[in-house]
């Protein structure tokens, strides 16, 4: 199991696995992620301990009734420098790590880069930083600094 930290969606009650098959199970490991879905955000979570948001819940119960929690903040994965780095998803749309792409910031091909949605095109980012960079063009949000993301080889510029 990934070390990402234990606030991970493989360790939420609001994960439709965690409710039926219980916190953290990975004896079961095909089980768990094929059942792992936010009940709250509706979205599948192909990658549930490498996966977080702001409503991460690890009560015993939880009494779950969409009308009575608000999504809050983004959902974010780890980035392809691990942990601790989270990469914000592209709303619902995870993006997926460790994908042979040309870079659309720098143009640059990476063996293992990023790979997201975006209305239907799909994009490829070489890093982290990179990623955030285009992320940060389509998505309004002060509290990221594509600065704060390392580049996932080399050290290269925007």
């Amino acid at each position: 199991m990934p070390n990402g930290g234990t606030d991970c969606c493989g360790n939420c009650n609001l994960n439709r696995a965690v409710q039926d098959l219980g916190q953290g199970q990975v004896e079961d490991r095909e089980r768990f992620w094929n059942r792992s879905h936010c009940m709250l955000r509706d979205v599948d979570i192909t990658r549930p301990f490498s996966t977080y948001c702001p409503n991460f819940s690890d009560k015993e119960t939880v009494a779950f009734a969409p009308d009575d929690v608000e999504p809050r903040g983004r959902i974010s994965g780890t980035g392809l420098a691990g942990y601790p780095i989270r990469i914000p998803w592209n709303g619902n749309d995870e993006p997926r790590t460790g994908v042979h792409v040309t870079c659309l910031v720098c143009r640059c091909e990476a063996l293992a880069g990023i790979e997201v949605n975006d209305d239907g095109d799909v994009l490829g980012l070489c890093c982290d930083r990179h990623y955030v960079t285009w992320w940060k063009q389509v998505h309004e949000d002060e509290k990221i600094d594509p600065q704060a993301y390392g580049y996932a080889d080399g050290d290269w510029g925007d």
